[in-house]
């Protein structure tokens, strides 16, 4: 999940800020900080996009929720960190509904989700890297430097699709295949088709 955080602030401050060329990566280090005016002013622009539960645009997830699908134990959105269906329950001594996890863990869940999201049967397609990749990050000497070095400042060739980051997006589409692609849409892409139900009382599984 530290690495779906990771890579959710970068498309974030590559977005606020306008990344686009090494002389944007080179003025940010130069500055040594982010411009909380900046981040204050795209913070108050898409605000309800980043509200977990708001009712029109969920954080990361499909605002058009049908209350009549399906509806899925949270252990299905923390797969690889929690037992589920045939698998062993050795150390964890509850049943799938019984687990409950906190808005802060389902916040970072959903983050990893356009990394790490692997094939699931017909119908549900991994991350939009295929079968997901070794992920690699240049580490600077803080989480400022780490994010700004890791932003996009050149053109990539494959990457000329015109989409942006999620939160941008007027309609979400259910694992809709890309062929082309901007970066920033690349890092944000929803692999999966999610709507979180809140609920009252339980103690975080993940945290305690």
């Amino acid at each position: 999940m530290k690495y779906g955080v990771s890579r959710f602030l970068i498309a974030f401050i590559s977005d606020a800020f306008n990344i686009s060329e090494i002389e944007d990566i080179e003025e940010l280090i130069e500055a040594k900080n982010f411009s909380s005016d900046i981040i204050d002013e795209y913070c108050k622009a898409h605000f309800e996009k980043f509200f977990l539960f708001s009712d029109k645009y969920p954080f990361y997830q499909n605002p058009n929720f049908d209350e009549e699908s399906k509806t899925k134990p949270i252990t299905e959105l923390l797969q690889f960190f929690f037992p589920k269906g045939n698998n062993t329950i050795l150390f964890y001594h509850k049943v799938q509904k019984e687990h409950t996890f906190s808005p802060l863990i389902c916040a970072r869940a959903l983050c990893a989700l356009p990394a790490f999201a692997v094939s699931g049967g017909r119908g549900y397609k991994p991350s939009i890297n295929g079968k997901p990749p070794w992920y690699v990050l240049i580490k600077g000497k803080n989480l400022f430097e780490t994010l700004v070095l890791n932003s996009c400042g050149a053109p990539i060739e494959i990457n000329t699709g015109k989409g942006g980051v999620l939160w941008k997006s007027s309609k979400i589409e259910y694992n809709t295949p890309i062929q082309m692609t901007s970066t920033l849409q690349g890092l944000t892409w929803l692999p999966r088709y999610i709507h979180l139900i809140p609920a009252e009382g339980g103690n975080c599984t993940y945290t305690g």
